[in-house]
């Protein structure tokens, strides 16, 4: 089965993209920040890295950097959703393999994650 670990500060949007890709059949867990995210991606990691750029404790670059720079976890597949446009040049230096900007609608996600995985 594959999983995924959705990284956003904001824990309401965590439910809606995690009850959206449940229903597709994914398993999901949840993080905060950075940190969380870190701590979650050494213990299990996931298929699919679904990453909001702007949080407290660690920003998503700081993730992305840390996922590139070790070849254990570069494999680990990276959709960002940011309310920053902006951000789109550092975080395609990062592979990552979807850049969606917010608001974002739930069939986005999915296909988000459909397009990462393919």
């Amino acid at each position: 089965m594959t999983t995924i670990l959705i990284v956003d500060d904001d824990a309401e949007l965590r439910g809606i993209y995690r009850q959206t890709l449940e229903r597709q059949g994914y398993s999901v867990s949840e993080a905060e920040d950075g940190v969380d995210a870190i701590k979650q991606i050494n213990f299990s990691k996931p298929d699919v890295l679904i990453l909001d750029m702007m949080m407290p404790r660690m920003a998503g670059t700081n993730v992305l950097k840390m996922l590139s720079e070790s070849e254990m976890l570069e494999s680990i597949r990276r959709v960002v959703v940011t309310a920053y446009p902006n951000y789109r040049d550092t975080a395609l230096n990062y592979n990552v393999d979807q850049f969606l900007v917010k608001p974002v609608r739930p069939s986005d996600i999915v296909n988000a994650v459909k397009f990462a995985l393919d």
